[in-house]
């Protein structure tokens, strides 16, 4: 399973898939999906990292357990504190 280091530490979002089957006792990955309204096959992608685990994901774990994000984003291994914030560039003619 591929990982990313973010300083220093293994982002792995299947740690956190993992903790929430956990704490509703969940055997399936399946089950999973149905508790978070995605399909197996979207849950298997974010394990593989071939899909990035999207904020509304995080927002939903956070709605269906309560959690804080902070500590959902710790579990899997997002030790950052800041957001990240992407610029757009406006390119138009000038006098617009």
């Amino acid at each position: 399973m591929p990982t990313a280091e973010i300083d220093g530490k293994i982002f792995d979002p299947g740690k956190l898939l993992d903790a929430i089957k956990t704490r509703y006792g969940m055997n399936t990955d399946r089950e999973l999906a149905k508790l978070l309204d995605m399909t197996s096959p979207q849950i298997s992608r974010i394990r593989k990292r071939e899909t990035p685990l999207s904020s509304s994901a995080i927002i939903k774990i956070h709605e269906v357990s309560g959690l804080p994000i902070a500590s959902l984003k710790s579990i899997c291994g997002d030790r950052r504190t800041g957001q990240r914030v992407r610029r757009s560039v406006v390119i138009g003619r000038a006098g617009e």
